[in-house]
């Protein structure tokens, strides 16, 4: 009896750690090339999976555009110098990504399913458009509100090194008309808008003609 007692312990030991193991995610392959993301849109993602953008040609950006609360956002260069990305997802809901160069051509989405009894966040609580993405003194913008909350408006050029806040206050729930007169010393070229509202981030492009 002394002989059989440690090997039914050690094989219940071995049963427990088995059925315990979190399982291993799938994982889901993006690239990135030909001006485009394939897929651009993947469904049936669940949490614990792992997103890979992989760079094929051209310089390209994986970058977050509007994703459920609580989320990670990512800005990530993809060239011949950095190849891959990788993403892992702990928070269920619909994902907008884009590659801030190409806008608006190159963007995609990714939904992850909810888990049972739990409602999944979104980003529907708002809506964020440039009037006009090709402008000369003056920017307007729009957007709408579901709550009061805090809303900031960041202009940057594409490659970080400038940015300017534009605004920063608690806006009231319900549509909103903005214009902004660009500095008289500012180049021209292209320019990225961002939104930032709760934890989500929404950028557009405009081009500078002077």
């Amino acid at each position: 009896m002394k002989i059989f007692i440690p090997r039914l312990f050690v094989l219940i030991a071995i049963f427990i750690f088995f059925i315990s193991s979190p399982s291993k995610g799938a994982s889901f392959t993006i690239t990135a090339g030909n001006f485009q993301f394939s897929p651009d849109t993947l469904i049936n993602i669940n949490i614990g999976d792992t997103i890979e953008w992989i760079w094929q040609d051209g310089l390209h950006t994986t970058t977050s555009n509007g994703i459920p609360a609580g989320a990670m956002p990512w800005n990530e260069l993809l060239d011949s110098m950095n190849t891959t990305f990788t993403y892992v997802i702990t928070v269920p809901g619909i994902y907008h990504y884009i590659s801030v160069p190409d806008l608006p051509t190159m963007q995609g989405q990714f939904t992850v399913n909810s888990l049972i009894g739990i409602t999944a966040p979104t980003n529907s609580q708002f809506d964020f458009s440039v009037l006009s993405n090709l402008v000369s003194n003056q920017i307007s913008l729009r957007f709408s509100l579901s709550e009061p909350l805090p809303v900031e408006l960041m202009m940057s050029d594409i490659y970080g090194k400038w940015s300017k806040i534009l605004m920063h206050e608690t806006m009231t729930p319900g549509y909103h008309d903005r214009t902004f007169y660009l500095p008289q010393n500012i180049s021209s070229g292209m320019y990225l808008i961002t939104m930032r509202y709760k934890n989500m981030l929404v950028t557009k492009r405009i081009v500078i003609m002077k």
